[in-house]
């Protein structure tokens, strides 16, 4: 027998550089090396992508205090700064259970110091949860930074108005302390909200070294005291804001992922082969103002869809754009905005990437023919929201005790076991907001009491869903100081949940037993469907009016129609579009059962005075001058999980196709392929795929710990 030797060489993947070890006889080695290269070929290509930048804001991974400038051409920093103590213990009210209040008139005055970092503003707006008592007509007294400000009771009085708004001249604002003081000279006097500061704390740790910023003084204000209430024994914050509009001191776009191995509008869905990169540059379009900038950075990596195990860190592009170092085939690059004046903000436009790559091209991919392809793609969120694990004790407890699989048995598919869950949850009990104490955000102790409005339907529902791995979200709604045939409306909470069958999310309203379809393409609505459409009907050629806008009736929608209960499909007739999501806003977690707080307190009624929501806003719906976090970035809010996104390339030996998948999924078990209709299997997220002569098919999806399935993506050749 002659003597081997074993040769190793590296094949460059779509996703990843796998190291493969071949023994053959050693007096063939130079042939061998021979053969190989005769199945290789390679050219030098070109590379340019250019990106409309609302499109590369849009399908980047994300947008941190970053947002699309009014007219839509650039990226610019966040512009909205909100100094608030109290929003951690800040409660909604309500019939059953009353928040906390002082009451400001003659002797008795309010004090609060809103601390602001940095004070160049272009404006700035006194907000806060107060109202005149009944009866009282004068008008509230404030004293900004010595500044005196009358402001008077409105034509909405005492019953509708809950929050206060006060324009403030931009030259008052100074670093550091800044002072509001508020009196009225009625014989009646206004309320203000307290928020406890053991509530505060509960929700944000974090602030217990912040020191008191609300006073109360009884003699005219000759002497303060930090304890509040009417009898001066309660510790907290009273609900006063100060919003500012200046831009964040730094921000940054982290781009879509880009492929170099082709020009953007070729798209192959097999790469020929491996590719070295020669060069790579940005060139951006940029304004930047004095004491302005923006920084770029490049990573890159093997798989399309970002992986720190695959891919580098950030490296800094140089003075022309230009990155050195060893480069991959997917580059991701990211913009660093910053500013040193907070009027002032750096403004991005289109970046254009031209990079020079040699591709290696297996000459045997030439018997190749895609037949079929279809390949989901990842919208990135940028709110950090976080999952509640499906076996968390209490989901277990609760998926148990009341018996969801039965409920659910009867579901042919995802959309009909969801219905299902609905249904039962609208009939657990009467609809009746809950006395005090208030419920935590736990459908155990919500069903134990038999008692809540929306808010707790909601709830219900959402941790219901959870318990049979269906990822689901809480979400809610109103139209402030929206008045329908001479009565206030309220606002609504719902839920979402993830739709495997659809790939979208899809509301579901548990109390009133409901949700919505397109009827234009028979697939069920999600919130931001829904707000449109409302806003289409009720606002279609000015923004939502905030100061007070009045309905003699209900209008029909003209795309929805509505599926109640059990009902097997919608109802044919338009719906009557209620006046609930001018105003929409998300919680970002779903883990109430992971940790309980921060929570809203007492969610409910029409004040909604927590902050930590996320909050859409466009050009019909302005922001409320109470919240901070905004955004109009649809992905934020339509991101997407559950999903297999895979690329392809053709490996040195003939026949063998390189699969590598990435997703992004909460509580994630296992990538499932099948191979010419053979069935499902579990499979690490690289393979070799092994054509046989003829056709060749391989089906991608992923499956959770709680054995739901994704969606699928396929790859279907000839060979």
């Amino acid at each position: 027998m002659g003597s081997t030797a074993c040769i190793k060489f590296v094949i460059g993947l779509i996703l990843t550089s796998v190291t493969v070890t071949l023994c053959v006889p050693g007096c063939r080695e130079a042939a061998f090396e021979d053969s190989i290269a005769r199945r290789t070929q390679s050219h030098t290509l070109s590379v340019k992508h250019q990106m409309p930048i609302r499109e590369a804001f849009e399908k980047g991974m994300a947008a941190e205090y970053v947002q699309m400038s009014p007219n839509g051409n650039t990226v610019v920093l966040y512009d909205l700064t909100l100094v608030e103590d109290d929003s951690p213990g800040a409660s909604s009210g309500g019939k059953h259970w009353q928040t906390p209040r002082d009451t400001i008139c003659g002797s008795q005055k309010v004090k609060k110091i809103l601390h602001v970092a940095r004070a160049q503003t272009t404006n700035a707006h006194l907000v806060f949860c107060a109202g005149p008592l009944e009866g009282e007509t004068a008008a509230l007294q404030l004293n900004f930074n010595s500044l005196a400000i009358t402001h008077p009771v409105t034509d909405l009085g005492t019953t509708y108005r809950d929050w206060e708004v006060v324009e403030v001249p931009r030259e008052l604002i100074r670093p550091g302390d800044n002072e509001v003081i508020l009196s009225c000279k009625g014989s009646k006097g206004w309320w203000i909200s307290i928020a406890d500061r053991d509530d505060i704390l509960r929700n944000a740790p974090d602030r217990n070294r912040r020191p008191n910023r609300s006073f109360k003084s009884c003699d005219n204000g000759t002497t303060w005291t930090a304890r509040l209430g009417a009898q001066t024994q309660r510790h907290g914050e009273y609900l006063v804001r100060l919003n500012l509009s200046q831009y964040a001191a730094r921000g940054r776009l982290i781009g879509p992922v880009l492929d170099l191995a082709a020009e953007p509008t070729v798209k192959p869905v097999i790469a020929p082969g491996p590719i070295t990169v020669k060069s790579l540059k940005l060139t951006p379009q940029t304004n930047c103002p004095p004491g302005t900038q923006i920084t770029f950075a490049v990573r890159s990596g093997t798989t399309a869809v970002y992986d720190p195990k695959t891919w580098s860190a950030w490296i800094n592009c140089d003075n022309q754009g230009r990155v050195k170092g060893p480069l991959k085939r997917f580059v991701q690059w990211t913009a660093l905005l910053s500013t040193g004046n907070a009027a002032f903000t750096p403004a991005l436009g289109p970046v254009e990437l031209d990079a020079e790559v040699e591709v290696f091209r297996q000459t045997w991919a030439d018997k190749v023919k895609v037949l079929d392809s279809h390949n989901e793609q990842i919208l990135y969120t940028s709110i950090p929201f976080e999952y509640e694990k499906f076996d968390q004790p209490k989901l277990v407890e609760l998926r148990k005790k009341y018996k969801l699989d039965q409920v659910v048995s009867g579901a042919k598919t995802e959309l009909e076991k969801m219905i299902l869950l609905r249904n039962w949850v609208s009939k657990q009990w009467q609809f009746e907001p809950p006395p005090a104490p208030y419920p935590a955000w736990d459908a155990l102790e919500i069903l134990q009491r038999r008692e809540g409005f929306c808010v707790q339907y909601a709830i219900v529902y959402m941790q219901a869903a959870l318990s049979l791995g269906i990822q689901t979200r809480f979400v809610f709604g109103n139209c402030p100081q929206t008045f329908l045939a001479g009565g206030v409306v309220s606002g609504h909470e719902v839920t979402e949940f993830w739709s495997n069958e659809y790939g979208k999310w899809i509301m579901m309203d548990a109390h009133q037993d409901e949700f919505f379809v397109d009827s234009r393409t028979a697939v069920p609505a999600g919130m931001l469907q829904l707000h449109q459409d409302l806003m289409n009907i009720y606002f279609p050629d000015a923004p939502m009016d905030y100061n007070g806008t009045w309905f003699e009736s209900e209008r029909q929608s003209k795309v929805m129609r509505r599926w109640k209960g059990l009902e097997p499909r919608p109802a044919d007739q338009p719906p009557d579009i209620h006046l609930k999501w001018g105003c929409v806003r998300w919680m970002p977690r779903n883990n109430f059962y992971a940790h309980r707080f921060p929570e809203p307190i007492a969610q409910g009624r029409s004040i909604w005075a927590w902050c930590g929501y996320r909050q859409w806003q466009d050009a019909r719906t302005p922001r409320q001058w109470r919240f901070g976090n905004y955004t109009s970035r649809r992905s934020d809010i339509e991101w997407t999980i559950n999903q297999v996104c895979c690329t392809a390339s053709f490996a040195a030996e003939p026949g063998k196709v390189n699969i590598h998948m990435g997703t992004v999924t909460p509580d994630f078990e296992t990538f499932l392929i099948n191979i010419d209709r053979q069935g499902w299997r579990s499979s690490d997220d690289v393979l070799v795929w092994r054509l046989q002569p003829g056709r060749n098919r391989i089906e991608m999806r992923i499956r959770n710990r709680a054995g739901v399935l994704g969606k699928k993506s396929w790859l279907e050749l000839q060979y």
